[in-house]
């Protein structure tokens, strides 16, 4: 939620980039894994873009928490998605 978080994992410089998404992580130390999400407004103007794009990612990734146990984990689309795609 910090800001301070967040720079600690974009500065650790691992990342994978995709067509859809861009994936930053970080070991943590924590016996679990924590999600950073980072959606502006310049790629989906619209607020309900915006959730549906997060409530996905979220989905995601508690779907596969045991395998990210013990990673901060920040994820940048790259663009925009909906139910449509």
């Amino acid at each position: 939620l910090k800001t301070d978080d967040f720079s600690s994992v974009f500065n650790f410089r691992c990342a994978v980039h995709g067509a859809a998404l861009r994936i930053h992580g970080k070991p943590n130390g924590l016996p679990y894994g924590r999600l950073g999400l980072v959606i502006g407004r310049k790629l989906a103007k619209q607020a309900v873009r915006r959730n549906y794009m997060k409530r996905v990612i979220r989905e995601t990734f508690r779907e596969q928490q045991l395998q990210l146990a013990g990673l901060d984990i920040v994820v940048w689309p790259r663009a925009c998605f909906d139910r449509a795609q």
